[in-house]
């Protein structure tokens, strides 16, 4: 991915999502076009840029990569997504302004995408602490793959 446009204009606040998925995307020419929704998108307000991850869908099934997942990032321009208002009222937690966010019909340029990298699956199936997103293993850990 060329960092060349997000870092050109100095100070740079990418929001991301905590969250794998939320978005789907089509091939087009020269990128994808995407539309999602994605919670958590915690700095979202003061943001350049927004992380998101998604699936790229080709013939309407999901793109595996050679690892064999199936989600990809994308960096997206702030201007690109909406915020959805009323979606982060946490007591306590109201300053990360972790609000959901949306891109509909969007065109992401292949040069902003990425593969969604460094998550495992434990040998039960499922992340550490019981969650059913991938995680990354505890450093020393050995290789395990999904079910």
């Amino acid at each position: 991915m060329a960092v060349g446009p997000i870092v050109a204009e100095g100070l740079t606040i990418i929001a991301g999502t905590a969250v794998q998925g939320g978005g789907q995307a089509v091939p087009v020419e020269g990128g994808y076009r995407v539309n999602g929704h994605w919670s958590f998108g915690s700095g979202c307000q003061e943001s350049n840029w927004m992380l998101g991850s998604f699936q790229i869908l080709d013939d309407g099934q999901p793109r595996r990569r050679p690892d064999g997942g199936t989600y990809w990032r994308g960096v997206f321009l702030r201007t690109e997504a909406e915020i959805v208002p009323g979606s982060w009222d946490v007591a306590g937690l109201r300053g990360t302004g972790s609000f959901d966010w949306t891109v509909k019909d969007i065109f992401l340029p292949e040069r902003r995408t990425m593969i969604h990298a460094g998550h495992r699956w434990t040998t039960n199936g499922r992340a550490g602490r019981g969650s059913p997103t991938p995680c990354r293993p505890r450093p020393g850990s050995p290789p395990t793959t999904a079910p």
